[in-house]
């Protein structure tokens, strides 16, 4: 099996941060946040996402989820480095994998700028995960770095945001 198999097998169409996905699941239970009284939400929300090989250009950009903490499981294929910058500006790296060094489930805190990439150059080299978010994933709750504007904020991290930005 290779990406190819999965991306047809499930279904899964192009994602404006990079690689690919569809939704599977997004809960009937609404909810309201205690700090955000005007908005009702979905409770959670799952996808499928697959990343392709680095080498191939392949990456999830780096993107925030305003109020929403997002859950990665890997099911199948290589390793996943997970970038996120935290609240207090750190940068912080945990590997989503098999693999006996990594995790095969990762927890993103919410309201914190995160990107991704298969741990493996190969130009067959991907992984297939699911990401559960909670409360749901909204759209209007989610915003794509723009580099120049990233780095302007967090100038220390401005090697690792260069390379999980496009253009």
């Amino acid at each position: 099996m290779n990406a190819e198999y999965w991306i047809e097998k499930l279904q899964l169409q192009p994602h404006v941060e990079g690689g690919y996905f569809r939704e599977i699941y997004r809960s009937e239970q609404k909810v309201k946040l205690v700090n955000n009284s005007e908005k009702i939400f979905h409770a959670g929300t799952d996808i499928y996402f697959l990343l392709g090989s680095p080498s191939e250009g392949q990456f999830s950009a780096w993107h925030y989820l305003e109020n929403t903490e997002e859950i990665w499981h890997h099911h199948v294929g290589d390793d996943v480095k997970i970038y996120y910058i935290d609240n207090n500006a750190q940068l912080q790296t945990k590997l989503l994998g098999m693999s006996e060094q990594a995790e095969p489930l990762i927890h993103i805190p919410a309201n914190c700028w995160f990107a991704a990439a298969v741990n493996n150059p190969a130009p067959s080299a991907y992984a297939l995960l699911s990401c559960a978010c909670f409360p749901g994933f909204d759209y209007n709750n989610f915003r794509l770095a723009e580099r120049n504007t990233l780095i302007a904020e967090y100038p220390q991290h401005q090697q690792i945001i260069k390379q999980f930005t496009r253009g």
